[in-house]
């Protein structure tokens, strides 16, 4: 029996199928899904180094100026009456408006912070996006039983950036404008009841278990489905809600069961060499990265076969493969024939 005909016919209905099914797709595909990782490693390390150039810039003018500005203020003021100047120091000049007064150019130097943080966070967030969608379009070839490209894959994330980013962006919004009303408007506005304030705490980590949960399935309707933003949110509540148990103590397992794995490998790798220790370190976090990677694309399969009865040849058509059933057996048995 294939792998994706195995995903399709023991779809997980606990913790351990879960688990079981991550493994078994980690375990048969580990190097195309290992390569997304490793461009996504590469991407992020580009930003980084055009973005910690930039913000290196930043930093040191502004230390410059800092300078400037001390000894600014412990530099006496003079005022030329013959050319109706006012100067401080020896070189550093203003008019008598103050438009270069130090104020002025601290409030711009904390825009110029503010603007910084902001491209961080966008830049960071798109390529984020990115291989996001790309491994969910790799672990859906490998439901269809295709072998994964990595530069497919990370295409059909590019083309699906901005629905991708702008899903994340409302979800953040809400997030942040809920964190808002439960918690900071109780604790900010005087002489609020402590029950209010209470049940505002309370009601903020309820939301904080149930949105990742409900919204598990989020990125993957837009990724397989092509939903729109608003659309994968709707779809993507009707899809988990009657899952809701399964999909948070499936998640919570086995992150929980991930950190231990981790934890040990690295104990047992500090026992080794200096050299090992370095090379294991990398190694377990990238086999980390991308197991971590696989869950919500196998919870999302495992409600779709479970509650809508979804074949391997209607994956196949929702993924824009263009391989009915037959045609992708074919194209695995070929695969197989050829990897022995």
């Amino acid at each position: 029996m294939s792998l994706s005909t195995e995903l399709f016919e023991n779809a997980p209905v606990g913790i351990d199928g879960v688990i079981r099914q991550v493994i078994q797709i980690f375990g048969e595909h580990w190097q195309p899904l290992v390569m997304i990782t490793g461009i996504q490693m590469i991407a992020f390390t580009g930003v980084f180094l055009v973005l910690g150039t930039l913000t290196r810039l930043l930093a040191a003018s502004y230390i410059l100026y800092l300078v400037s500005v001390l000894q600014t203020m412990i530099t006496p003021f003079y005022y030329d009456y013959d050319h109706d100047r006012n100067y401080y120091g020896d070189d550093q000049q203003y008019d008598g408006q103050g438009t270069n007064s130090p104020d002025i150019n601290i409030v711009y130097a904390i825009l110029a912070l503010i603007a910084l943080i902001v491209l961080w966070v966008v830049v960071l967030s798109f390529v984020g996006s990115i291989f996001t969608g790309a491994f969910c379009h790799a672990v859906a070839e490998i439901y269809t039983g295709i072998t994964p490209s990595p530069v497919n894959s990370v295409r059909k994330g590019i083309e699906k950036i901005k629905k991708v980013y702008l899903f994340q962006l409302i979800l953040f919004s809400f997030v942040l404008l809920l964190i808002f009303i439960t918690v900071v408007a109780p604790i900010c506005i005087p002489d609020t009841n402590f029950l209010v304030t209470f049940l505002g705490l309370l009601s903020c980590w309820v939301a904080m278990i149930s949105i990742p949960t409900l919204l598990v399935a989020g990125i993957p309707t837009i990724i397989v489905e092509g939903k729109e933003p608003v659309e994968a949110l709707k779809r993507s509540f009707h899809l988990c809600k009657d899952f809701f148990f399964f999909i948070y103590c499936s998640q919570f397992c086995f992150h929980i069961a991930l950190v231990i794995v981790v934890v040990m490998i690295k104990l047992i790798l500090s026992q080794l060499g200096y050299v090992w220790i370095i090379i294991g370190h990398y190694v377990v976090n990238f086999a980390a990265s991308t197991i971590a990677a696989l869950l919500h694309v196998v919870l999302y399969m495992a409600m779709r076969i479970r509650s809508e009865q979804l074949t391997m040849d209607e994956l196949a058509r929702n993924i824009d493969n263009g391989a009915p059933y037959a045609q992708v057996v074919e194209m695995h048995d070929k695969t197989n024939i050829d990897l022995v």
